[in-house]
């Protein structure tokens, strides 16, 4: 809303991208461009590693991945052709 008032055209004046599809950025006008992330996944996988952590508190710790996927919505602007 703040960008309308102030005229700043979306995606013409300024490209806007969220991190989280939520139903709020699919009712926003433009709908918003987002990175989907698996909460449930994520969930998960916490939840093994802290069980995994409390077997073995010595345990170094690891870094892991949990796949995103973006969302391609009206709010960023085409730029490749």
């Amino acid at each position: 809303r703040y960008l309308y008032e102030q005229q700043v055209r979306v995606p013409d004046d300024v490209s806007i991208a969220t991190y989280d599809d939520s139903l709020l950025v699919t009712h926003s006008s433009p709908a918003i461009t987002s990175v989907c992330i698996n909460k449930e996944d994520i969930g998960v996988k916490a939840a093994k590693l802290m069980i995994e952590r409390l077997k073995a508190p010595d345990r170094q710790a690891e870094t892991h991945y949990i796949p995103v996927h973006l969302v391609e919505r009206d709010s960023v602007k085409n730029i490749g052709g």
